[in-house]
């Protein structure tokens, strides 16, 4: 998943992966990488975003 422009350090686009230690989001541009209150308050973010669009689907269907 890409997140265009979020970056906190350079503004750049952040990007989620995972490895062997665990998940991650980090900069494709500078390199940054998300603390974990980061990671979560960008997911929370986009929770919220996305809910008044899932219950305009709903009372559309």
């Amino acid at each position: 998943m890409l997140w265009f422009r979020e970056c906190p350090r350079c503004g750049g686009d952040l990007y989620r992966d995972r490895d062997m230690y665990g998940r991650y989001i980090a900069c494709l541009q500078c390199g940054y990488y998300l603390s974990d209150a980061q990671m979560e308050a960008l997911e929370r973010m986009l929770a919220t975003a996305q809910e008044p669009e899932r219950a305009e689907a709903a009372v559309a269907a």
